[in-house]
């Protein structure tokens, strides 16, 4: 993934665009991340190297590159919740809110399919 990133990139090495100041280190109080297991503390550590990317995304727009590292991350997460719940977990289940169930429409269905299955 990072070469293919690298292969991507139009401006050249020396270009740099700065970071928004941060409030204290990346990874904030590391002594009280260490007080957790290294799956939660791995996870406290990518919150808190992610809180600036949307002062990041408004600086510098590069959506194909954003689109290709931020499936790879949300792939690893994704795996690693669905190990944690033997193989149960979804998407669903790490949404803020979770996505509301819409029951099917039965006007979205042909009126010939709908007397079709009314007659069974």
């Amino acid at each position: 993934m990072i070469r293919r990133l690298l292969g991507r990139i139009a401006t050249p090495a020396t270009a740099h665009t700065p970071a928004p100041a941060a409030s204290g280190s990346a990874c904030g109080n590391v002594s009280a991340m260490l007080a957790f297991n290294p799956l939660i503390t791995e996870l406290l550590a990518v919150h808190s190297h992610t809180r600036h990317l949307p002062a990041l995304a408004e600086q510098t727009p590069s959506p194909e590159e954003f689109r290709l590292v931020a499936r790879a991350i949300l792939a690893s997460v994704l795996e690693a919740w669905s190990r944690q719940t033997d193989g149960e977990g979804t998407v669903d289940d790490l949404l803020l809110e979770p996505r509301p169930v819409q029951p099917f429409p039965w006007w979205s269905v042909p009126a010939d399919t709908r007397e079709y299955h009314r007659a069974l």
